[in-house]
């Protein structure tokens, strides 16, 4: 009973579709938008910049069961370059990266193929804005949704389509290592991306 219990995990496995597969990898890579209203309290300037550039993602899920819903972490990392600011002597680039725990659904489409969501948080990270007299750093926080639609090649490898909205929330910031007052300072962020990528599930 136990050989053909092990015998029908392990046609389970080397059977399960790309749809429903056990764990998959996620890479993919875009171009991210990102917009701050940030008003310096003790140096009494307000500015609003917009940023724009690269935005790689790396994820990883497993799946229990063989149903459309799994469990997994993601990275983010950017850099970006300032497009347009109310002060042109504020605002320079911002680079950095979070680390987030996420839920991947997803609705299959024929035996391959899926339009999918995720939802979910970050709960570590390190972002730097650049300025042309003082950098100001901040760890992100808080919700993060994406979707999209996946094509898939074969049962183990998909190309992704992806957009959405990275986490806005910040814990806490520093300009030169001096503690900002983020709630009041950091007036609005707003952010969002596109990607495209590859998904290797087994």
């Amino acid at each position: 009973m136990g050989v053909l219990r092990l015998l029908a995990i392990m046609c389970a496995l080397l059977g399960a579709t790309e749809s429903f597969a056990v764990f998959d990898v996620q890479a993919l890579v875009g171009y991210g938008r990102t917009r701050y209203t940030l008003d310096f309290e003790r140096l009494n300037t307000e500015t609003d910049n917009t940023y724009g550039g690269l935005v790689g993602t790396v994820s990883a899920h497993v799946n229990y069961k063989q149903i459309p819903i799994a469990l997994g972490l993601t990275f983010d990392y950017t850099t970006q370059d300032m497009t347009n600011s109310s002060d042109t002597t504020l605002g320079e680039d911002l680079s950095g990266y979070e680390l987030g725990a996420e839920i991947y659904a997803w609705l299959p489409i024929g035996k391959m193929s899926s339009i999918y969501f995720k939802f979910g948080y970050v709960f570590m990270g390190q972002y730097q804005l650049g300025f042309d007299v003082f950098d100001v750093d901040y760890v992100p926080e808080g919700l993060l949704v994406h979707g999209g639609f996946k094509i898939g090649f074969t049962n183990n490898v998909g190309l992704l389509i992806e957009g959405g909205v990275p986490s806005t929330g910040i814990t806490e910031a520093k300009r030169d290592g001096e503690d900002l007052k983020v709630k009041k300072e950091f007036k609005k962020v707003t952010r969002w991306d596109v990607k495209v990528g590859l998904q290797y599930g087994i």
